[in-house]
């Protein structure tokens, strides 16, 4: 009866230091004040006054992170969660073992230009050589070919103009499409204010010297002679 009483005094003892040990040891509250120190250091603390032990590789650069702690009676699962986050790091807790991985940064992707093209036509679906189009955004100026054609560099969304005298300027918003065909129509107020030189239009008020507006009747009522008398 003696030997059965001392083995469970015995047993009641080395349970009780277990749990003594469980609690100083896994329940203990965070108490940290460090200045520009490493990361690898503050692991190490933590891993002295609560027993977690921390798994990381070298992407976390454990030994270049400086960082600044001061914590005072914290649960470490609560220190784990600011702390952690604010360093940018993943963290996930298995028995007491803390996995340690970089947070994904979620990056921007920088717009992919694009080429745009089509054709330019007039009122009546002929071909415009000669308009400037202009990528209103980045610049970029380029001029429909003779066969009333454009290739410019876009990105989606970018203003893109479309000018040429005589005709009203045409305004497009880049998009999805690749293909974008401009119906431009005949501009009655430009085309009025436009003086025929004989081998450039030129507006009025750019004009220097003398001229002199001939209308089309009086073009028609021009003499020709009768070369038959």
């Amino acid at each position: 009866m003696t030997s059965i009483y001392k083995w469970v005094v015995k047993c009641t003892i080395s349970l009780f230091v277990f749990l003594f040990s469980f609690n100083s040891v896994y329940a203990q509250k965070l108490n940290i004040d460090v200045k520009n120190t490493t990361l690898e250091s503050v692991l190490k603390i933590v891993n002295q006054q609560t027993g977690y032990r921390f798994s990381y590789t070298d992407a976390i650069n454990a030994t270049g992170t400086i960082v600044t702690v001061k914590v005072s009676n914290i649960d470490p699962v609560n220190f784990f969660k600011s702390f952690f986050q604010e360093h940018e790091i993943n963290y996930i807790i298995n028995n007491k073992v803390v996995s340690l991985s970089p947070a994904r940064k979620n990056t921007i992707q920088p717009e992919k230009s694009k080429t745009i093209s089509g054709k330019i036509t007039d009122d009546t679906g002929e071909p415009l050589v000669g308009v400037t189009v202009k990528n209103e955004t980045t610049k970029n100026i380029v001029a429909s070919d003779i066969n009333g054609t454009y290739r410019i560099q876009v990105n989606e969304g970018d203003k893109i103009t479309f000018s040429l005298i005589g005709m009203e300027t045409f305004t497009a918003i880049a998009g999805k499409s690749a293909i974008v065909d401009i119906p431009m129509k005949t501009d009655m107020i430009a085309l009025e204010s436009v003086v025929v030189t004989g081998y450039q239009d030129i507006q009025k008020e750019k004009v220097t010297g003398s001229i002199t507006t001939v209308s089309s009747k009086k073009i028609e009522e021009r003499y020709t002679p009768n070369i038959l008398k």
